[in-house]
C-alpha cells in the first residue's frame, strides 16, 4: 500500500498477469471490507478479451500471450493507481474499483473502449482488440463470490448479445450484396 491506497497489482505466474489465490484472498476482500466499513462505493469489473482463441490458433501461443500483455498494459493506462487489476483465467481480467459507483464504472468502460479504438488504429499487431465486460456493485453483506458471479453473468450476457448483434449485422450485410 502507498499512502493508504492500493497500487496496481500485477502478479507473474503461468500467464503474464495472474490472479493468484493469495491475491484473491487478500486484495479484493480487503476492498470489500473497506467498503463495508466506510459505506463507500466499490464496483467489481470483469473484462473478457475477445478473440484470444482465434489469435492463438492463427498466430500461436507466444503471440496470444503478447496480445494479453498488450491488453493488460492498455488497461493499466486507463485505470487509477488505486484500482486493483489482475488476470482472471486465460482471457479475463478482474478489477476492483474502490470509491466507484456503477455510473462511474460505466464511464471507465467507455475510457477502455476509447483506448482500444486508439490501439486498433495503430499498426501494432495483425489483429484488433475488443473486450466484453460485466460489472457489479458491492452491496453490504454480499460475498466476493456473489459479486464476481453477478459481474460474470452480466459479462456473459453482454458477450452473447454482442455475438448475436454481430451475426445479425453479418447476415444483413450479406443480404445486401
Amino acid at each position: 500500500m502507498q499512502n493508504g491506497r492500493l497500487k496496481p497489482q500485477v502478479e507473474q505466474d503461468q500467464y503474464p498477469i495472474q490472479l493468484l489465490p493469495g491475491m484473491m484472498a487478500a486484495l479484493i476482500p480487503r476492498e470489500i471490507s473497506r467498503a463495508a466499513r466506510s459505506g463507500g462505493d466499490l464496483t467489481i469489473l470483469m473484462l473478457a478479451l475477445n478473440g484470444l482463441e482465434l489469435v492463438r490458433s492463427r498466430y500461436g501461443s507466444a503471440e496470444s500471450e503478447k496480445f494479453v500483455v498488450e491488453a493488460a498494459g492498455l488497461l493499466q493506462t486507463v485505470f487509477r493507481g488505486c484500482d486493483a487489476l489482475a488476470r482472471y483465467g486465460e482471457d479475463h481480467f478482474i478489477l476492483a474499483l474502490p470509491d466507484t459507483n456503477l455510473h462511474q464504472a460505466e464511464r471507465a468502460v467507455v475510457r477502455v473502449l476509447d483506448a482500444i479504438d486508439r490501439w486498433n488504429g495503430t499498426p501494432k499487431l495483425s489483429y484488433n482488440m475488443s473486450v466484453s465486460f460485466g460489472m457489479a456493485p458491492y452491496v453490504k453483506g454480499a460475498t466476493l463470490e456473489d459479486v464476481i458471479r453477478f459481474a460474470t453473468r452480466q459479462l456473459n450476457h453482454n458477450k452473447s448479445t454482442a455475438a448475436h448483434n454481430s451475426e445479425r449485422l453479418s447476415r444483413a450485410a450479406g443480404a445486401g450484396t
